[in-house]
């Protein structure tokens, strides 16, 4: 629950220039980010040989 309600808040920062989000919806390259941004999860990409920032930015 904590990443979905990450994730809308940073949807709402970037959309916030035009169109009203709804509250359930969350866009999946949000969730995605909002994934990435967790510590735990940010430390099992580094286990797996994978760099979260490397990721993030590719999203973007």
């Amino acid at each position: 629950m904590p990443t979905i309600k990450r994730s809308q808040a940073n949807q709402r920062r970037q959309s916030q220039h035009g169109g009203t989000t709804s509250f359930l919806k969350v866009e999946l390259k949000h969730f995605v980010l909002s994934i990435l941004d967790d510590l735990i999860m940010s430390q099992d990409f580094a286990e797996a040989g994978f760099r979260s920032c490397d990721i993030k930015l590719a999203l973007l």
